[in-house]
């Protein structure tokens, strides 16, 4: 019949032809608004870690630290454990396995008067490299006075196996053994001295995890033979 349009059919609703473009138009709008709000958010994590400049090293690196780091790496804390005095074990090369224990060529003692362990998943869109880059502006930018005793990357620094099994006892640490970073570095101010350990993997489902270890020691660390 003259004068009539066609009517369109988009889903269960019957529209005209100018309908459906406003729908379309719609549609292309809500889009972009979803795409630009997802764009701001993940451009929200590097940002804070600039504000968080205002640390007091003096009291060394705590849990507010690590909360900043998950927002950062947008992850999850799995695990958390905090100790009391007990010796810690420093690995300042890479690890080996004997029969009877764990081998390093640099290897010291510590008497911790505290001992913070954190395990962080991070969602596989990252990558380790990404993941230790962040991890070390982190530090730089808010711990300046940290000083790096020890950093490998891959099979230098040994088997992940026994990272995750012996050092560190996190089953979740075992991955490939070519995507490993690990660092330890050491905080000294007038009022603590504080070791700061971490250590990234990346699993075989693509999974990465992060562990940090804090260690405030009582005194200066003694070689072991």
């Amino acid at each position: 019949m003259h004068g009539v349009k066609a009517a369109v059919r988009v889903g269960s609703a019957v529209v005209f032809p100018m309908q459906s473009s406003v729908v379309i138009l719609l549609y292309v709008v809500c889009i972009g608004f979803v795409i630009g709000w997802a764009a701001k958010l993940a451009a929200q994590a590097p940002v804070l870690s600039e504000q968080s400049s205002e640390t007091d090293i003096t009291t060394g690196i705590t849990q507010a630290d690590i909360a900043r780091i998950v927002v950062l790496l947008q992850a999850q804390l799995e695990v958390q454990q905090t100790d009391g005095q007990k010796p810690y074990l420093m690995y300042l090369d890479a690890v080996e396995r004997l029969p009877d224990r764990v081998h390093s060529d640099k290897l010291q003692i510590i008497m911790a008067e505290k001992v913070e362990q954190y395990t962080l998943a991070v969602p596989a869109l990252y990558t380790t490299d990404l993941v230790w880059q962040r991890l070390n502006k982190y530090f730089v930018h808010n711990y300046p006075e940290l000083r790096r005793l020890f950093a490998c990357a891959g099979r230098l620094c040994g088997r992940s196996n026994i990272w995750a099994n012996q050092v560190f006892q996190r089953r979740q640490l075992l991955g490939l053994d070519g995507t490993q970073y690990y660092q330890i570095a050491l905080l000294h101010t007038q009022d603590v001295s504080q070791y700061v350990i971490f250590y990234v993997v990346q699993r075989g489902t693509k999974a990465i995890y992060v562990q940090v270890d804090l260690v405030t020691a009582e005194h200066s660390p003694a070689p072991i033979p």
